[in-house]
């Protein structure tokens, strides 16, 4: 059941609305950060895949192969490395992408918490008019029956 708070005006409502826009924004920013650090998680599980199964191609040459071919150790070396080159630059990425993430996520604990404080605010102080309101009614009330108890002495 809601109560009647006609005349109820809370005077930082701007602000709070502004600040649920901003908290909106950042929710939206931080889905696209974490879309970002998925995409990029993608990639440096997929690298990391591909370097298992090089490593294992090239154990497995070892092994079957009695004389060892130098170019062909050389090639399947050299591509381990730029694999493992990009895998390295890959995973920076996505750390850095994560530390953006995790920014925005403070933000939006900081904006939330806010935005939580000025509603608990807002209730407070809808209280507080309802008291007063009421305050007011039960004086109505009681000068509306003191005039009634007068009028019936008088008459």
């Amino acid at each position: 059941m809601t109560k009647d708070r006609r005349g109820f005006h809370y005077a930082l409502d701007p602000v709070l609305k502004k600040t649920e826009w901003e908290m909106n924004d950042l929710f939206q920013d931080l889905a696209e950060h974490n879309a970002k650090v998925n995409q990029q998680q993608l990639k440096v599980d997929s690298l990391d895949q591909a370097i298992a199964s090089a490593r294992m191609e090239l154990m497995k040459q070892r092994q079957h192969a009695a004389i060892i071919n130098i170019d062909a150790q050389r090639m399947a070396h050299n591509y381990l490395l730029q694999i493992q080159r990009q895998q390295k630059e890959e995973s920076i990425q996505l750390q850095e992408l994560i530390a953006t993430r995790d920014e925005v996520q403070l933000k939006l604990n900081e904006v939330r918490k806010f935005v939580d404080n000025l509603e608990k605010n807002k209730e407070a102080v809808g209280n507080e008019f309802d008291q007063d309101a009421a305050k007011k009614e039960y004086q109505l009330s009681d000068d509306n029956w003191l005039q009634r108890m007068h009028w019936r002495k008088s008459t």
